[in-house]
C-alpha cells in the first residue's frame, strides 16, 4: 500500500527528531514523512508540506507548527511544560495563538522516551519510581493513551489543509495479549527437598498439612497448574498469550521452582509448545548485568523457541542501563513497561514503541510493549470482581478504538485468589469472553 507523503521542514534534523517522526507520523499515521533542513528543496517538493521551525513559511501547500524546543534540546533537564487537562487530554508544550494549542510532537517524545524518569525523582521501597510522582498520575490522567490522542489531533489538522492525507491512518488492527508472569511454576510441588520439607513442616504447625501431600502424591492439583485452562480460553477468544518465566536463584522475592528439576523443566517446555514465552529475570538481575545474562542463557538451554521477549520482576529496572543489557542480550521486546499500583497507561501509549536512550541520545534496537492492565493491581484496587470487570473493560474499549494493542498482565497466584481478597480468573474470563 502507497502511504501518502508528509514533507517536513527543520532547521536540524537530529536523533530525537528522527525517532519522533517515525512513531507519530509512520507508526500512528501511516503517513511517509520526509525531512528537509534545505528550505529551497522543501519548498520545491510536491506534496503535503509541514514547517516544524520558528520561522514562519509562507504558502498555500505549507503548514506551520512552531516547535517548543524540547527535540532540538542536547541536554536532559526539568521542563516548563505548563500541562493542561482538556477532557481526556493532557496537553504538555503549550503553543498560543495556533490551532493545536501545543506540540504535539514534543508532548510525545516526553511520554515516550520516558524522559521524566531520566531526572531526579523519589523511588518507592523497591528502587522503582514512585508512582504518585508521574506527571499523569498527578493530573489523574493516566487511563488514556495521549500519544495516540495527540497524534488523531495532528492527523485532524494535516488534513484541514490536505485531503489527501486523510487516506492514511494506522493500519495496525487490536489485540489482545495476555501476558502471564510465572514467578512459580507450581505453588506446592517441584520445591527441592529443603523447601519442601520447610512447607511441611510450616503446615503442619497450622494444621494444613493436607493439601500439600494431596499435590505431593499427585492426588490434587497443584493451585498453579492452571496453564491448560489459560491456553484454551485465550485460543477461544483469538487472544495472543506470553508466558514469562523465572529461572534465577531464590531469595527473598524469588520464589520460583529448581529450573534444573526434570519436571520443571518438562512443563515449561509443554507450556512453550503452545506459546510464546520471555524471561522474567529476578529482583536483583537490574542491578546485575552478569545475573541477567544467566539467566537468560539459562532460559534458553531449557527451551527450545528462541527467547527474545523479557518482563522485568516487581517491574524493577534501571533506565536506561537494564534496557541496554537486555538489548546487548538479544532481547528483542520488553514488556517492563506498566503500573505497579494503579491500571492504564505508564508511556501514555497502547501501541509498541521503540526505546530511546536520552543519555547517548539514540535510538534503542529494543521495543517496549506497554501493558496497560495488571490483575493484582485490580484486585488491590477494587473490593469487587465486578468493578475490576468494568475497569478493564474501560481501558479495552479506549485501545480497541485506536486499533491498539490490549497487553493485560496476570500471574497464577492471583487468578487463583492465593493471598489475596478474590482469584483474578474470573476477570480474565470476561474480558476474554467479550472480547
Amino acid at each position: 500500500m502507497t502511504h501518502p507523503t508528509l514533507n517536513i521542514f527543520t532547521k536540524k534534523i537530529n536523533p530525537r527528531l528522527i525517532y519522533t517522526v517515525n512513531e507519530v507520523f509512520v507508526r500512528r499515521l501511516g503517513l511517509e514523512p520526509k525531512l528537509f533542513n534545505d528550505q529551497d528543496a522543501f519548498q520545491q517538493a510536491e506534496g503535503a508540506k509541514l514547517n516544524y521551525s520558528s520561522e514562519l513559511i509562507d504558502g498555500d501547500e505549507v503548514l506551520n507548527l512552531p516547535p517548543a524546543g524540547l527535540l532540538f534540546e542536547k541536554r536532559i533537564q526539568a521542563q516548563e511544560h505548563e500541562a493542561f487537562k482538556q477532557d481526556h487530554l493532557l496537553f504538555l508544550f503549550p503553543i498560543k495563538s495556533h490551532d493545536l494549542g501545543f506540540d504535539p510532537l514534543a508532548a510525545s517524545f516526553y511520554h515516550l522516551s520516558r524522559y521524566e524518569e531520566y531526572l531526579p525523582h523519589r523511588n518507592d521501597e523497591h528502587g522503582r519510581f514512585l508512582e504518585e510522582d508521574f506527571l499523569l498520575v498527578k493530573h489523574q490522567a493516566e487511563d488514556y493513551p495521549h500519544v495516540e490522542g495527540y497524534a488523531q489531533l495532528l492527523g485532524k489538522w494535516l488534513a484541514t489543509k490536505f485531503p489527501i492525507l486523510t487516506v492514511a491512518g494506522d493500519q495496525q488492527s487490536y489485540q489482545h495479549v495476555v501476558t502471564v508472569d510465572v514467578d512459580q511454576l507450581y505453588a506446592l510441588k517441584q520445591k527441592g527437598l529443603a523447601r519442601t520439607v520447610f512447607g511441611l513442616s510450616k503446615d503442619a504447625l497450622q494444621g494444613k498439612v493436607g493439601k500439600r501431600v494431596a499435590v505431593l502424591t499427585g492426588s490434587q492439583k497443584d493451585p498453579n497448574d492452571i496453564y491448560d485452562e489459560l491456553f484454551a480460553a485465550s485460543a477461544a477468544a483469538q487472544a495472543k498469550t506470553i508466558f514469562f518465566f523465572q529461572v534465577g536463584e531464590g531469595s527473598r522475592y524469588d520464589q520460583n521452582n529448581p529450573p534444573h528439576l526434570s519436571s520443571v523443566k518438562d512443563r515449561m517446555n509443554r507450556i512453550a509448545i503452545q506459546s510464546q514465552l520471555g524471561i522474567h529475570p529476578s529482583y536483583y538481575s537490574s542491578d546485575d548485568p552478569h545475573m541477567l545474562q544467566k539467566e537468560i542463557e539459562r532460559l534458553r538451554s531449557i527451551v527450545p523457541s528462541p527467547v527474545v521477549m523479557s518482563r522485568q520482576h516487581y517491574l524493577r529496572f534501571q533506565l536506561p542501563d537494564t534496557f541496554r543489557r537486555l538489548q546487548e542480550f538479544g532481547i528483542e521486546e520488553d514488556y517492563s513497561i506498566g503500573f505497579t499500583t494503579r491500571n492504564g497507561f505508564r508511556a501514555a501509549t497502547c501501541k509498541p514503541f521503540r526505546g530511546f536512550d536520552l543519555e547517548r541520545e539514540d535510538i534503542m534496537e529494543i521495543t517496549f510493549m506497554p501493558s496497560c492492565f495488571m490483575d493484582l493491581a485490580a484486585v488491590r484496587k477494587h473490593l469487587r470482581s465486578e468493578e475490576a470487570i468494568s475497569a478493564g473493560q474501560r481501558l479495552r474499549a479506549t485501545v480497541r478504538s485506536f486499533s491498539g494493542q490490549f497487553i493485560s498482565t496476570w500471574h497464577p497466584e492471583v487468578l487463583t485468589g492465593q493471598g489475596v481478597d478474590y482469584p483474578s480468573m474470573p476477570i480474565l474470563m470476561e474480558l476474554l469472553e467479550h472480547d
